[in-house]
């Protein structure tokens, strides 16, 4: 997204990366990623690593702006405090897999918010926001009036 804001013309993208360069599986994905903020001078990139926007299991983000001017980034998951994954180096040093649950699979997840006047942060975080499962949330629609569709 183009920063309206900018003097100059700066493009942020917000992606889901995995912690610790461990590899995507299905079991530890939500126990094991943040969403990434990265900056370019062009829309194509390439783009530079800035910040972790939200970290610690967060993903799929979802970028809008409200009428007010504060930056809303919609993500899935929910918050993970319980360490993650080590994948630094060999294959034989990994750290064994880190789950959220006993039985290998996945966490809950639902809609989380995070917010900020500036899209480089630092943002405020709401989590549950919709607490049944998701995992893609879609980009808010704002009326004239005020209301909001998701």
């Amino acid at each position: 997204m183009r920063d309206p804001d900018s003097p100059t013309p700066l493009f942020h993208g917000f992606f889901t990366e995995y912690i610790n360069h461990c590899p995507m599986t299905y079991g530890t994905w939500s126990t094991s990623t943040q969403i990434r903020h990265a900056t370019s001078q062009s829309p194509a990139g390439p783009y530079t690593p800035a910040d972790v926007a939200v970290p610690d299991a967060a993903g799929n983000p979802v970028l809008a702006r409200s009428p007010d001017g504060y930056w809303l980034l919609y993500f899935t998951n929910v918050r993970w405090t319980k360490g993650s994954r080590n994948c630094t180096g060999p294959g034989d040093k990994w750290g064994p897999p880190i789950y959220c649950s006993s039985s290998g699979k996945q966490c809950a997840t639902g809609m989380s918010l995070a917010y900020s006047r500036s899209l480089s942060g630092p943002w405020t975080y709401k989590y549950g926001v919709v607490n049944f499962g998701c995992t893609n949330p879609g980009a808010p629609v704002f009326d004239k009036n005020g209301s909001m569709l998701m």
